[in-house]
């Protein structure tokens, strides 16, 4: 594992690559068995339940329950099946009519016998009345349609054969030339002696404020691997906020949902579960794994084998920069060997491969390094080399102070011993000429 290349090398190896295992351990065992599952889709369908009253207007239906209006606007359909979207509004009071005027503009009224109308998602008062009459009675084709309190017959006009249909029904509106009626929380459309249940689905997000992280945080650090993917035109992409990557998060923090409108390449983190963690142009987001292809990535050559921090720099265990994918850290003035350069479109910014002491790859930011030439990068001094190098430049100096010291002190040692020689000669000297002239006296 990466660590700060400030610790000393008094640090035992293998105390260390011990230590390292055993922090590593007990987390692989804790989330070995948690997995990202993501909806296959977050198509639903829209309940009718308690709806009151509905109406109809070219590509939209209203329905209204209790003190709700939803208006619903469909992009397709097939048959008697809807695909659209839900916009949900709130009333004081409970609501009993709705009406599209031929605008298209949605008017209700309410308990207290007031209209408004929806327009650019605000409610203003109405003067409108034009309501559709509710029916008893319609024929559609050859078929006779009565409605008798809750029930629903139907008469063939041909044969004069009469059928009940089973349920409960209410509201018989006949809207731009079609036939409908509310039966069991369904809206049905009138056709050929039967009803025929309608069917409106729409995209429902709530759930996107559940989906477990599976601790892939922790799962991510672990992975030094560069898998650049493409990610299929039309993939499902839910944005999710980096700092739900951390381990204090139990639920993707979600930031907006979006489709991929042509095939585009992406970092991929990790692929967990069903899904698949992806970087693009700084933002991370989640995706089933269907949705992306592994692609072929090599790394680029560097123009330089190592790399000069200008600044404190932290190196990642693959080339996006984000807490989660921190595992160490290089410090001002410290030098790395450089093994390679990441750069391309599948990436948020441009990278130097590095490698550490032990041969584990890592990441740092180009703007971080500046280049830096190894006389000899194959030597184990200069794979990381900075503090440790500051070291080994004291040592140097207090070796050169030693012996300096001992030079000194052996200069003056020999001064001590010379000027002791010279005076013992003066002595000598003194003492023969004193000597020598008290004998010429005698």
């Amino acid at each position: 594992m990466w660590y700060n290349i400030r610790v000393k090398k008094l640090i035992s190896s293998t105390i260390l690559s011990a230590a390292l295992l055993a922090l590593l351990f007990p987390a692989s065992v804790a989330y070995a068995e948690q997995a990202i599952t993501l909806p296959e889709n977050f198509i639903t369908n829209f309940s009718l339940s308690d709806t009151t009253d509905y109406a109809v207007y070219e590509n939209k239906f209203a329905f209204c329950s209790a003190n709700e209006v939803y208006i619903y606007s469909f992009s397709e359909s097939t048959n008697e099946t809807y695909v659209g979207e839900i916009k949900n509004y709130s009333h004081g009071t409970a609501i009993n009519y709705l009406q599209f005027d031929k605008s298209g503009v949605l008017h209700y009224t309410d308990a207290l016998s007031q209209t408004y109308k929806i327009v650019n998602d605000e409610k203003l008062l109405s003067d409108y009345t034009n309501f559709d009459e509710v029916l008893f009675t319609v024929t559609e084709g050859d078929y006779l349609y009565r409605l008798n309190g809750d029930a629903l017959t139907v008469i063939n006009l041909n044969t004069f054969q009469t059928t009940t249909l089973s349920g409960s029904y209410k509201n018989m509106k006949t809207i731009l030339g079609t036939t409908y009626v509310l039966g069991d929380d369904e809206l049905y459309k009138l056709s050929g002696g039967g009803a025929l249940a309608l069917t409106f689905k729409y995209d429902d997000y709530s759930s996107l404020s559940n989906i477990s992280t599976a601790n892939v945080g922790q799962k991510i650090a672990t992975n030094n691997q560069i898998n650049v993917v493409s990610i299929n035109k039309g993939a499902l992409l839910i944005q999710i906020d980096v700092a739900s990557l951390g381990e204090e998060y139990s639920y993707f923090l979600t930031k907006g949902i979006s489709s991929a409108t042509e095939n585009t390449l992406a970092l991929c983190l990790i692929k967990d579960g069903n899904a698949a963690v992806i970087a693009q142009n700084g933002n991370l987001y989640l995706t089933l794994k269907v949705n992306v292809q592994n692609c072929e990535y090599n790394l680029q050559t560097a123009e330089t084998n190592g790399g000069y921090a200008v600044i404190d720099a932290q190196i990642y265990c693959t080339p996006f920069a984000c807490e989660a994918t921190s595992v160490g850290q290089i410090s001002q003035g410290d030098t790395i060997k450089v093994v390679g350069l990441v750069e391309g479109a599948a990436f948020s910014g441009s990278f130097y491969a590095v490698e550490s002491q032990n041969g584990e790859t890592g990441y740092v930011l180009r703007q971080f390094l500046t280049p830096y030439t190894f006389a000899n990068d194959d030597a184990e001094e200069n794979i990381i080399k900075g503090s440790e190098g500051y070291d080994n430049n004291i040592q140097t100096i207090l070796l050169v102070m030693c012996i300096v010291g001992l030079v000194i002190v052996a200069v003056l040692y020999l001064m001590v011993v010379e000027s002791s020689e010279k005076r013992k000669n003066k002595r000598k000297k003194l003492k023969k000429f004193n000597k020598d002239n008290m004998g010429e006296e005698s």
